[in-house]
């Protein structure tokens, strides 16, 4: 238990540790961006523009692959997962405790079958001693 823990605790700090190099690449671009907004220039060697898109592009596509390697999600991802966790549970505990209000059920039929066999032995005795006397 203690080893999947330690696993579980690995996985999470290494998804966390990925997040932050894609926030620290995402705040780069934008600030490199900015910088060009505040200087009022464009790139306007088309090979620096092109760079800028291929690095654009290559963050997106090494993140979407870390979301899928790491599952990592987004908030609305996580909410949704969180909603169906819930929904989850819920549904698992209404389905035990109607298995353990049927196996309360069967039981109750269980002493009330057991209880009219003793009451018609009882009967069968009694007529049997009635028959005798």
């Amino acid at each position: 238990m203690k080893e999947v823990e330690k696993d579980i605790e690995s996985h999470l700090e290494e998804k966390e540790e990925i997040k932050g190099h894609y926030k620290n690449l995402h705040k780069s671009t934008l600030a490199y961006l900015i910088e060009l907004e505040r200087k009022k220039e464009r790139p306007t060697n088309k090979g620096r523009e092109d760079a800028l898109k291929t690095r654009i592009a290559t963050h997106r596509d090494g993140y979407r692959f870390a979301k899928e390697l790491y599952s990592i999600m987004s908030p609305e991802e996580e909410i949704d997962y969180k909603i169906k966790l819930v929904r989850y549970e819920a549904y698992k505990e209404q389905i035990l405790s109607d298995e353990k209000e049927r196996v309360i059920k069967l039981d109750e039929d269980l002493v009330d079958l057991k209880l009219k066999k003793i009451e018609l032995k009882t009967k069968e005795k009694r007529q049997k001693l009635m028959e005798l006397l």
